[in-house]
């Protein structure tokens, strides 16, 4: 746990994309509180009577909602001072859209405007946000119109801009199955090794599992398992930046056979090998043989 370093307070008009750039902060490492009063800030650093509050990465995001500065606008310049002045580097992002594209988005999610009543419509809720926030947009460090960006090129100009240096590792979750279980349900792919040699047909293998080296080298020898991988490692090559290119920090990949004890196993094995020496980080999960599931990172 760390001092808090570096705090970044996304405010703006609702419906501009406050939740997209947390979440985008969120998956590089930040401590991530939405709709936190202005009031708050200082015991969110500080509880009373307790020490200084510490942070696993350092780095801290608030989502300040209209509803919470109506009541505290004009508190929030001085206690962003009040952190700066104790060492902490605090950035101001100022969120705004045209009204037209506002109505649309909170249309099209049927959300609640904070600020609609049966007496205020939409339209007159976003002028009255609008109004309300106006002096707090022209304190901000840094001010983004989303009326013409989807939300994926949000969190990329969120992420280029507020982390220029980071970079999110995609996680390859890569997972075995027996058929006979059924099939998984949290996966993007999903591969079928039935057609491969099958260990369980030789007495000696059969007690064991993909994970055992006896079992890996009588695979190792088939040739239909190695040309199974080399196919499985291309089209996986060709398909990460695809989803890495949309803001996706993660794939999930489940391979098949019958038991989910021998040729599911040691695929996924293989693949976790053969992505580590390429860079990549990967998860390996054995749903069948849940005892040797484990995890493999890219040193």
């Amino acid at each position: 746990m760390e001092r808090l370093r570096q705090l970044i307070v996304i405010t703006g008009l609702s419906g501009a994309g406050k939740t997209v750039a947390l979440h985008t902060l969120e998956d590089f490492g930040y401590y991530c509180i939405d709709n936190l009063p202005v009031g708050l800030i200082p015991y969110l650093l500080q509880p009373p009577g307790k020490e200084e509050r510490r942070f696993p990465s350092g780095k801290a995001a608030l989502g300040i909602d209209t509803r919470a500065l109506k009541e505290d606008l004009s508190q929030l310049p001085d206690t962003l001072r009040e952190l700066k002045a104790q060492g902490i580097n605090v950035f101001l992002l100022f969120l705004e859209s045209h009204e037209e594209r506002l109505v649309e988005r909170f249309q099209k999610t049927r959300r609640r405007h904070p600020l609609e009543r049966a007496e205020v419509p939409l339209a007159q809720a976003i002028q009255q946000e609008r109004q309300l926030l106006g002096s707090l947009r022209e304190w901000a460090d840094l001010r983004l119109d989303t009326s013409r960006i989807h939300s994926h090129d949000l969190s990329r100009i969120i992420r280029q801009t507020l982390e220029p240096h980071a970079a999110a590792t995609f996680l390859l979750h890569l997972a075995s199955f027996g058929y006979r279980n059924g099939l998984p349900r949290d996966a993007d792919f999903v591969f079928d090794a039935r057609g491969l040699p099958n260990p369980y047909w030789e007495t000696r293998l059969r007690a064991l599992t993909g994970q055992d080296p006896s079992v890996a080298a009588f695979l190792d020898r088939q040739q239909a398992a190695q040309s199974f991988l080399a196919q499985l490692v291309e089209f996986l090559e060709h398909c990460i930046p695809s989803f890495e290119s949309t803001n996706r920090i993660s794939l999930s990949v489940a391979v098949g056979c019958t038991g989910g004890q021998h040729r599911s196993v040691y695929v996924v094995e293989r693949l976790a090998q053969l992505f580590l020496e390429r860079g990549r980080q990967a998860v390996v999960r054995h749903r069948d043989i849940p005892a040797a599931s484990g995890t493999a990172r890219a040193s």
